[in-house]
């Protein structure tokens, strides 16, 4: 199957913050020496949050929208069939980001507020946050009419 869209987002702040967590634990490790072992394990938790939270990849491909977070191990896929509409949003910034239920339906999101949400038959809702909202919107909708 032929991918026709893929965009990878960075949380450049996502990484910041987590990479900060990491390093204030470590050198708390040195301030409070009984707990260094427990610190160190902050920090490589810290570190891996980074590692699977820190991106969100998107594929389309004829058939189906794949979103997943970091390497791959938290990934959804989305059959095109089953998506009636899409339209561009922007998430309050409450929202978050992460792995969300934000009253309609999920959301996924690494960084800003820019989300395409997607609108299934059976109207459940899933928004996907991207930093080319119109891009992936404009993609998904090709793909919306060729399955049609």
């Amino acid at each position: 199957m032929t991918t026709s869209y893929r965009r990878v987002q960075q949380g450049y702040l996502m990484y910041t913050i987590f990479g900060l967590a990491a390093l204030v634990e470590v050198l708390a490790g040195f301030l409070y020496p009984e707990a260094q072992a427990a610190l160190l394990v902050a920090a490589c938790i810290s570190m891996a949050f980074a590692w699977f939270f820190g991106r969100l990849s998107v594929e389309l491909n004829e058939r189906e929208a794949a979103v997943a977070f970091g390497p791959g191990l938290l990934k959804k896929r989305i059959d095109l069939a089953e998506v009636r509409a899409v339209r561009p949003v922007r998430n309050h910034w409450a929202c978050g980001w992460g792995i969300r239920y934000i009253g309609g339906g999920w959301m996924w999101n690494v960084s800003g507020l820019d989300a395409v949400e997607l609108e299934f038959r059976d109207g459940r809702r899933f928004r996907i946050g991207t930093d080319d909202p119109s891009g992936l919107a404009r993609a998904l909708e090709a793909r919306l009419v060729q399955a049609a």
